[in-house]
């Protein structure tokens, strides 16, 4: 309210045009105008932009006879518009002067009139001024005489008759439009309530993140594998399997082990491609860290990074290789030699029951190599399938595989028909109900089975947002669990580290 009461005052005046459509000249000549077959609609809107030109507030301005305005401020502080209802104009100027500003919207509605007629008559004035000088020239008992002047007298006549517009109102004075304390104030308090509560509104509307376990369970309809936290602030950029393994984090990834081992109780789905909606759910940290927890308890896995768009297996685990999968695809290294071994940080105490050492596991990494130009075609190439996954599956217990988000390329649902499993994996807080349902679609429509969902991101109580745990390595108890029954295969050594 100070605010409007301190504006400075401004005074509006109104006048309105009617549109006369009437095409009098027509039925003389028995030649009807365009304009009369024209919408009325777009006719009024026709008029109105002639109407906010600069020679009609030119003309205004020099009838009004107001000291200090120009054409162009005249436009500024001016409006004209049409009457959907009706054939009219509605002319509106404001000035800090009441009495000016009825002088200039009472010039700028004649003015406009007479602009209007003008340019309707231009075309007939300049017609018969061409006759003029054609009769000048000829004797006046000629037929030819007669025949134009025949044709001026007729174009006189339509002249004459041309329809004219209408002033319909000529104001005296403007009436105060600002301002106006009272009617701001309760403007500004109801559009501030409207506006907070649609703000409220909006961001419960638009905030469609999923954030429970229970609802990625209900919008993916898959079961739960496992919830896992976010990796320890202190192994960002690393693998807390290898830098924290008594971390909850880890933990909750051997969870994810025997989950992985129990969904396959025969293990016909040897090779697994690990999936989210979006990027930077925590998925390719996850394939890492399960790899190396698979791996600790006696199982052979390899861990290829087929996500060509944004590859990040390499640079979790250090190596900086430019060879990789893409060179034994299209041949110029043999598979054997661009598979990477881990060495595994974790390993199975002896077993004190009959004093032997216990069998170890083996986790190699194939990174992506150079990245090809078409992704998409790539990982649905039979080369891919021939020259790498099949080896891959016979050679080892576990191909986990890193692709792409289903929901943003459609890399990973090219690769679904070469896998033999999906595990879908989703960050709470951050992915959407549409993008869960996008997945959800995504999975229903491709031939290989998924085995469930990995909740990321949940949150632990406990110091620095972790609950603490002795640090350990696997009991014989649970690699007996995830090996499930796999103890009478070899199993390889450690190998040498990255």
């Amino acid at each position: 309210m100070l605010l409007a009461s301190r504006e400075q005052k401004a005074y509006q005046a109104q006048s309105q045009v009617l549109l006369n459509r009437q095409d009098i000249a027509g039925a003389i000549t028995g030649t009807q105008s365009p304009s009369f077959t024209e919408d009325p609609m777009r006719y009024a809107a026709t008029q109105a932009s002639l109407a906010r030109s600069q020679s009609v507030a030119a003309l205004a301005i020099r009838a009004a006879q107001v000291s200090g305005r120009t054409p162009s401020g005249l436009l500024q502080e001016s409006s004209v518009t049409s009457d959907p209802t009706a054939d009219v104009l509605d002319f509106s100027v404001q000035d800090r002067n009441p009495a000016a500003a009825a002088r200039l919207v009472n010039a700028y509605a004649t003015a406009f009139v007479t602009y209007q007629l003008r340019v309707q008559t231009g075309a007939l004035f300049l017609a018969r001024r061409q006759i003029k000088q054609k009769l000048a020239t000829l004797a006046k008992d000629t037929p030819a005489y007669q025949k134009l002047q025949n044709s001026d007298q007729q174009l006189h006549t339509m002249q004459l008759l041309q329809s004219r517009d209408t002033v319909l109102s000529h104001p005296s004075a403007g009436v105060q439009v600002k301002p106006r304390p009272a009617r701001d104030a309760l403007l500004g308090l109801g559009f501030g309530i409207l506006i907070g509560l649609g703000l409220a509104f909006a961001a419960e509307a638009l905030d469609r993140r999923v954030r429970t376990v229970e609802e990625v369970e209900e919008e993916l309809g898959l079961p739960l594998l496992a919830s896992i936290p976010s990796p320890p602030r202190r192994t960002r950029g690393g693998i807390a399997m290898f830098e924290d393994p008594g971390s909850p984090y880890a933990e909750a990834v051997r969870r994810l082990a025997t989950s992985i081992v129990f969904s396959n109780p025969d293990r016909s789905a040897r090779t697994l491609m690990f999936t989210s909606a979006l990027q930077q759910e925590g998925k390719s940290t996850t394939i890492a860290n399960l790899g190396v927890a698979l791996a600790a308890v006696g199982n052979r896995v390899v861990l290829v990074d087929l996500d060509l768009r944004r590859p990040s297996l390499a640079s979790l685990f250090g190596v900086h290789r430019l060879s990789g999968l893409t060179d034994v695809v299209v041949g110029r290294r043999p598979l054997d030699e661009s598979l990477l071994p881990v060495r595994l940080g974790l390993v199975e105490p002896p077993d004190s029951s009959n004093g032997s050492e216990p069998a170890h596991g083996s986790l190699h990494l194939l990174p992506t190599g150079p990245l090809p130009p078409g992704p998409g075609e790539f990982v649905a190439s039979n080369a891919l399938a021939e020259r790498v996954l099949a080896p891959l599956r016979e050679q080892f217990d576990y191909v986990l595989i890193d692709s792409p988000p289903a929901c943003v390329v459609g890399d990973a649902i090219r690769l679904a028909a070469q896998v033999d499993g999906i595990v879908a994996v989703t960050r709470l807080g951050f992915a959407s109900r549409a993008a869960l349902n996008d997945l959800q679609r995504q999975l229903a429509a491709v031939p290989a089975p998924t085995l469930g969902v990995v909740a990321a991101g949940i949150r632990v109580p406990g110091a620095d947002g972790y609950g603490r745990y002795p640090q350990y390595a696997p009991n014989e108890g649970y690699a007996a669990e995830v090996r499930n029954g796999n103890s009478d295969r070899s199993r390889s050594s450690r190998h040498a580290g990255v």
